[in-house]
């Protein structure tokens, strides 16, 4: 076995959360050493080579919301291009909400008097706090009359029946905002706290109307990384970290944990003062106590995605689209290609993705087996060309993890006993899925290093 140095801070996992963490530290002067299972940091933020694109793994867009955070991504990658990024929303048939990604049910067959009667019994009755699992959270939230409208987007978006998660699972879904009325009576409502917090309205002409504390210094809303796509960004990730004195070990899992250092797999011992598990909670447990209880308490969320290389000049202006229709296949369909500029000889692609369990009929599609994907691009106007050019699909059984009924209860029994029993590590508690609020997760927890 090979003996490190002793580290101010080892983080485990070196995805987008574990190398927010190693900025903030290596910044404020401490000796870092960061862990990475795979050949490349990033984790989901990563580019997928194939053919002469870099397939992004669903649809990513840095978003000029925060100057601190907008600053960093700059000094990381600079080399960028502003999107004007332009979404839908879809309840029904050709029904479109346009600039609108939430649900809009205003476009399906809903009373908007016993909607605004719903909503106002729920504000004024129902305590979300109260709610145990996520169909009785949307119930608190809106009343059952809209919950009854909202639980099969919820089904389509997560592939999980609404009752058998836990109701935190609202910080992952966020559904919190849809759309009821129209955009009048939404303005006037909005005037009221209670329902500015549950009513959504297409977005504005002036895209930064809603960013007061955005870089100053970058006048639009989205940016991309001109080249290579989010692995472009990755890639400048690992020489930023670098250039920090950050260690970085690839392609290294832990093995074992002892008080002040860790065993890899590939038998090198590390020491450190203070340790960041920024992975899942449950795969610490599963390490360090050969237990997976709050894994069963987790729903994993798997994804197929297909991607459809098809001629640049039929691929629609559409940023991204949401189908929230229980009759189609794909949640999402975005065109990452032609926004990412990825023109090879005049073709790029598009991306569907499919939010769905092992061993269901959306997960047996395949590169011989897409018509139905591909029927639906063309059907919401991704895509206008009679066929794609190629196709590839990459299937993960679990892209990320929800909370089931029961998870937040034994959650807190284990973090209780991490802290008793492994004083010196800390952990991403809370699931973050915008880049923003892992920045601000990873910035709370680099401080108490």
């Amino acid at each position: 076995m090979t003996t490190n140095n002793l580290y101010d801070v080892v983080i485990c996992g070196g995805g987008f959360r574990g190398a927010m963490c190693a900025i903030h530290l290596a910044k404020s002067g401490a000796k870092v050493k960061l862990i990475e299972a795979s050949p490349r940091l990033g984790g989901v933020l990563n580019s997928i080579p194939w053919k002469h694109y870099h397939l992004d793994i669903g649809c990513h867009l840095f978003d000029n919301s925060s100057k601190e955070i907008t600053e960093l991504f700059f000094d990381i990658h600079s080399d960028v291009h502003p999107v004007t990024v332009s979404y839908q929303s879809v309840m029904a048939t050709d029904k479109v909400a346009f600039d609108m990604a939430q649900p809009d049910l205003t476009l399906v067959s809903v009373d908007p008097s016993k909607t605004q009667d719903t909503l106002e019994t729920a504000i004024h009755q129902k305590p979300t706090a109260q709610a145990t699992d996520y169909h009785q959270y949307l119930t608190a939230r809106f009343g059952s009359y809209i919950t009854q409208f909202l639980a099969p987007c919820v089904k389509k978006k997560s592939g999980a029946e609404p009752d058998q998660l836990c109701a935190s699972a609202s910080g992952v879904i966020l559904m919190d905002r849809v759309k009821l009325f129209d955009d009048n009576l939404t303005t006037f409502l909005k005037k009221t706290p209670e329902f500015d917090d549950r009513l959504a309205l297409p977005s504005s002409n002036n895209q930064m109307i809603h960013y007061p504390e955005a870089a100053s210094f970058y006048n639009h809303r989205n940016f991309y990384p001109c080249e290579e796509g989010m692995g472009g960004f990755c890639r400048s990730l690992e020489t930023y970290l670098s250039e920090l004195g950050v260690d970085i070990t690839y392609q290294n899992t832990v093995r074992e944990l002892q008080t002040d250092q860790l065993v890899l797999t590939s038998g090198e011992i590390v020491h450190g003062n203070k340790f960041i598990w920024s992975n899942e909670l449950f795969s610490f447990e599963e390490l360090a106590y050969n237990s997976i209880t709050l894994k069963t308490l987790s729903h994993p969320v798997a994804a197929v995605l297909v991607y459809f290389e098809v001629p640049m000049c039929s691929v629609s202006d559409t940023t991204y689209l949401q189908d929230y229709r229980n009759n189609t296949p794909s949640f999402r369909l975005s065109t990452a290609g032609k926004y990412g500029n990825q023109n090879v000889r005049g073709n790029t692609y598009i991306c569907c993705e499919i939010f769905t369990h092992e061993g269901s009929d959306n997960w047996q599609i395949s590169e011989s087996n897409y018509s139905e994907v591909w029927s639906q691009a063309r059907e919401l106007g991704i895509v206008d060309c009679a066929r794609p050019l190629d196709v590839k699909t990459i299937k993960h059984p679990c892209a990320y993890y929800l909370p089931k009924i029961g998870n937040v209860e034994q959650k807190k029994k284990l973090v209780d006993r991490f802290k008793r029993d492994h004083p010196n590590w800390l952990f991403f508690e809370e699931p973050g899925f915008s880049k923003q609020s892992i920045y601000l997760q990873a910035k709370e927890i680099a401080a108490l290093c």
